[in-house]
């Protein structure tokens, strides 16, 4: 599952760039709610159960399996939740600041932010929980990725800290080959 985490953000990226090209090629326009449900499909409903399964897919340590069962079970809350959120609120969608902009209108509500808790528990937490050292170096990469995101352009976190855990995910490889050089010296 960890490695396949390139791949799917490729497919997310590829995505987004299709809704760019709504934007700024009219015979597109009329297919611009595809891409961006497909888009926000992968970062609101996948990345939440993906993460903490991958993680826990690779853990060894018992007691670090624990605390990933329980992420993995708010995970399975979390998910159907972003994905009513989607599918019932569709987002607006614009151009701002040169950057795509996803208004998802129950963000800010009490049951949004409850969702963004639940959100980040899942996607942020896991990989700091990991008791590999290369996951947590990629835990630190895409928190400050998320931070760096956050203060550059908070109206386009989605966007943009999706772009930037694309290109983070290359860490993914160092991990599969740290995995690789473990259970050569196992065997």
């Amino acid at each position: 599952m960890l490695a396949v985490i390139p791949l799917i953000f490729a497919l997310q990226q590829i995505m987004e760039g299709w809704v760019w090209m709504t934007f700024t090629h009219d015979e597109y326009r009329m297919s611009r709610d595809i891409p961006v449900t497909v888009f926000l499909f992968f970062a609101q409903v996948v990345w939440p159960v993906w993460v903490p399964l991958a993680i826990l897919k690779i853990e060894r340590k018992a007691s670090v399996r624990a605390a990933l069962r329980i992420l993995c079970f708010c995970s399975f809350i979390v998910a159907p939740l972003q994905a009513y959120r989607l599918f019932f609120h569709p987002p607006d969608v614009s151009i701002t600041s040169h950057h795509i902009h996803y208004q998802l209108d129950a963000i800010y509500s009490p049951m949004g932010a409850i969702l963004n808790v639940f959100y980040f528990m899942t996607t942020i937490v896991p990989p700091f929980v990991s008791s590999r050292r290369s996951v947590l170096l990629l835990a630190s990469f895409n928190f400050v990725a998320l931070i760096v995101t956050w203060l550059a352009s908070r109206p386009n976190v989605v966007s943009l800290w999706c772009f930037f855990a694309a290109l983070i995910s290359v860490q993914v490889v160092r991990v599969m080959g740290d995995m690789n050089r473990e259970q050569q010296l196992e065997e």
